[in-house]
């Protein structure tokens, strides 16, 4: 689980990056154990909301900063 978790980490901290917002892959590693849950119930529930889930994650990283 942990190789999948830094591997989410690592995409999470390049989009990040693509947006201009500076985040450690471990601060992306806390922020994907903390949302997974959520993000993987919605996609369960319904497949078609993948758009808004990238949407979602844009906004979680405006939330976010490194300390």
């Amino acid at each position: 689980m942990s190789d999948v978790i830094d591997i989410c980490a690592q995409d999470v901290a390049a989009n990040a990056a693509h947006l201009g917002i500076a985040l450690s892959t471990a601060r992306c590693a806390e922020i994907v154990v903390a949302v997974a849950p959520t993000l993987a119930r919605v996609r369960r529930l319904n497949p078609a909301t993948e758009g808004d889930l990238y949407a979602f994650e844009n906004a979680l990283f405006s939330l976010q900063s490194d300390d």
